[in-house]
């Protein structure tokens, strides 16, 4: 804050905690002044919008993080957070600073997966424009926590079906995830895939059986058929630290029983 400074009328001298010069003159803010003004930034607030989940797809991509309305509301000038690792290191810095381009957040397949915990790094106003580009403030404004949660992304592929003897069907599939060493998908052994079937109405969803893909990241479960005409599909569940949950398209298969 700049140090108190008066400025003399006739022969009286009257204090200022501090000042701006605008168009109009010189314009003081008392003690009193200023300590409401704190207390109105104490009740304010400054938000950090950021997705809950990121699901790692591209060798690179730019989340969608702004501030919120609070913040230009509290007059906040300067505002930042720190995207802390289980951890606790710091994987990412999110800045926003009164009439500049606030800073990107770039997220690259090499970088740590897990869950990230957007911790507050100050946020402080200024009562005026001006005295924000002479880097003075006037109070500290309370910030959120929000979380991102980064995983790869999987898919999960119904390959192929067969009918088996005593009215059973033996459905194949395939589950893959992005590597970033390659740029791609990949096998993805010991994944855990489900299968689910539903009727045509879409009335209700029967989680029919799961197994954990092998080696290559396939697997074969054998059902009984409860009936004609179900849609089925299959489900990766999702793995903490790892991956997010994915499913296939819904695919007819008829009960020739």
């Amino acid at each position: 804050m700049r140090a108190p400074i008066s400025r003399p009328f006739s022969k009286l001298a009257i204090p200022l905690t501090a000042a701006v010069v605008t168009g109009a003159g010189v314009l003081g803010l008392q003690g009193d002044a200023v300590h409401a003004t704190r207390q109105e930034a104490a009740a304010a607030s400054c938000t950090l919008n950021v997705p809950a989940t990121i699901s790692i797809s591209t060798p690179a991509i730019t989340p969608a993080v702004t501030v919120g309305a609070d913040c230009a509301a509290a007059g906040v000038v300067f505002a930042q957070w720190d995207a802390r690792r289980e951890d606790g290191t710091v994987a990412h810095q999110y800045l926003s600073r009164w009439n500049k381009p606030d800073v990107q957040w770039n997220v690259f397949d090499d970088t740590a997966l897990g869950l990230r915990t957007w911790l507050p790094a100050g946020a402080t106003t200024g009562p005026d424009p001006a005295l924000a580009k002479a880097g003075q403030t006037e109070a500290t404004v309370p910030q959120n926590t929000p979380k991102t949660d980064i995983r790869l992304k999987a898919t999960g592929q119904l390959v192929s079906w067969s009918f088996v003897e005593g009215c059973k069907t033996t459905f194949n599939v395939f589950a893959t995830r992005y590597a970033a060493r390659w740029d791609g998908y990949v096998k993805y052994p010991g994944a855990t895939a489900g299968l689910q079937a539903r009727p045509p109405d879409h009335s209700s969803i029967i989680y029919a059986d799961y197994a954990t893909t092998d080696s290559e990241g396939k697997a074969s479960m054998t059902i009984n058929n409860s009936g004609p005409d179900l849609e089925w599909r299959v489900w990766i569940s999702d793995a903490y630290g790892l991956t997010w949950a994915a499913s296939s398209a819904w695919k007819p298969v008829n009960d020739p029983c």
